[in-house]
């Protein structure tokens, strides 16, 4: 590649030597990526000013906790098969072909790729997703599981036109800002294949999960939490506006699920899973701290489901605690608000 950024890319980590990485281990991403593309340099230089809420805490972010808790992909499994069933229009997600390339645009230190690899239940498998981040913390760590990993900007991709099948914008996308948004679901349908699907996973707007953001994630955060969420109609228009086609607007239940053999136990995981997922360090350790999470999600996280049609008996209304065969369930319900568009 000739006129690449000369800025560093990586901690410790040049671009030359970054993409020498990928050229061998992963050729078919390798081969999509467009780092020629106009102003990238200055691209790269965004980035590396540019604070992440997900960066280490020797930046100043929560992304030690969040990756502390993302260690187990399998507690947010339910809806990761669903936002990736969405991916793929329903085709069985174990059995793509070998050249179906996936850009998970918000994907930290590539929970949605470990989570196919459990799926999969074979590690030798193609992995189709590329997992990409603006935080060189988490791609760091992304490249260190072995998995195929850039750093970009969901704003400006730095991967080349129809080259990708499928794209996700998920666990995440309330971080992008409003103004950037249309951007950001015009840059999936540049790089996607015709007939490749968008999909972006969030929360609506006063809904639970936007409560519990804005009244426990904003205050107990180390890096507080004020970014606003998603309506219906503003997702739909985002899509719209960007040329896709098929726009569907769905309610998909994404829980958070634990289990172990101990009863205690599997709640005191639960609770501290949460403390990492969000990062809530101001908390006080002392005093508690399972308890004192347990008691704001029973105040904040509570659904009603009389208005969402796709609501299935197993949903749960609140934060529930249960046994099956030997072991204790806990579970958090989460709904999120997903979009579905085509190129």
């Amino acid at each position: 590649m000739k006129n690449l950024p000369k800025d560093s890319y990586l901690p410790n980590i040049s671009l030359t030597s970054y993409l020498q990485l990928m050229a061998k281990k992963f050729p078919d991403f390798y081969d999509t990526f467009w780092f020629e593309r106009p102003n990238s340099s200055k691209m790269v230089k965004i980035m590396n000013k540019t604070k992440s809420d997900f960066d280490g805490q020797r930046r100043g972010g929560r992304g030690d906790y969040y990756r502390e808790a993302q260690k187990d992909p399998s507690i947010r499994m339910v809806g990761i098969r669903q936002i990736l069933r969405l991916a793929v229009k329903n085709q069985d997600i174990k059995h793509l072909p070998s050249t179906y390339k996936i850009l998970d645009v918000l994907g930290g230190d590539g929970v949605l790729a470990r989570a196919f690899k459990l799926i999969q239940k074979d590690n030798n498998i193609h992995q189709p997703i590329l997992t990409s981040d603006i935080s060189s913390d988490m791609i760091t760590q992304a490249l260190k599981y072995d998995l195929p990993a850039i750093r970009q900007q969901a704003q400006c991709l730095l991967i080349k036109d129809d080259s990708i099948n499928a794209v996700i914008l998920a666990y995440g996308t309330h971080h992008i800002p409003k103004k950037d948004r249309l951007i950001t679901c015009q840059e999936a349908f540049r790089v996607l294949k015709p007939s490749g699907n968008l999909v972006i996973h969030d929360f609506e707007e006063e809904s639970p999960m936007a409560q519990w953001f804005n009244k426990v994630v904003d205050k107990y955060s180390i890096t507080r939490h004020k970014y606003s969420h998603f309506t219906h109609d503003e997702l739909y228009l985002y899509l719209q506006k960007s040329g896709f086609k098929n726009i569907k607007i769905l309610n998909v239940y994404d829980p958070f699920i634990v289990t172990d053999e101990n009863k205690q136990r599997v709640f005191e995981k639960l609770m501290y899973y949460i403390f990492n997922m969000y990062g809530l360090g101001k908390l006080n350790k002392n005093n508690d701290l399972p308890g004192n999470i347990y008691c704001l999600i029973k105040k904040y996280i509570n659904y009603e489901f009389d208005k969402i049609k796709e609501v299935k008996p197993n949903w749960k209304k609140c934060i529930s605690f249960y046994k099956k065969n030997s072991q204790f369930i806990a579970e958090l319900p989460r709904v999120a608000l997903v979009a579905v568009g085509t190129k």
